[in-house]
């Protein structure tokens, strides 16, 4: 399991290079097969890998099939800040022992919520894709 999930971050960070015309977020890491009932407890964490503050309001991670979560507007992000997302935040904290930043199901009322829906990752893999508002 430890390859799979190492490839598919090798993978994931190699496709997204940054692009050196705008702000690059990156996809940092992925939990898509959680230990959770439910996959409740899978997560993205974006980072930030410019010298500047991002406004990723309105920007999506989706699989392209099964959902699209989208980030409420005014979200920013700092440089090397990274932003935990999570299916639900209370599951991924019970198993991490860490706050996540946004989460979609609304089960701690300390976390801001995401828009839209959850992408049902495939637990053998799947893509991933961010998207900022101006290609979704």
């Amino acid at each position: 399991m430890k390859r799979k999930v190492s490839l598919l971050l090798f993978f994931l960070l190699t496709a997204c290079a940054p692009n050196p015309e705008s702000p690059s977020v990156l996809i940092h890491a992925i939990l898509y097969d959680g230990f959770e009932l439910a996959n409740m407890d899978e997560m993205v964490v974006l980072i930030n890998i410019s010298d500047e503050a991002v406004d990723i309001g309105g920007w999506q991670i989706t699989d392209g099939e099964s959902g699209t979560a989208v980030l409420p507007p005014r979200t920013t992000i700092q440089p090397s800040q990274p932003i935990w997302l999570a299916k639900s935040g209370t599951a991924v904290s019970n198993r991490f022992q860490h706050v996540s930043d946004f989460e979609l199901v609304d089960s701690h009322p300390l976390i801001a919520q995401l828009l839209g829906t959850w992408p049902t990752l495939s637990d053998g893999g799947d893509q991933l894709l961010l998207l900022d508002a101006e290609q979704r």
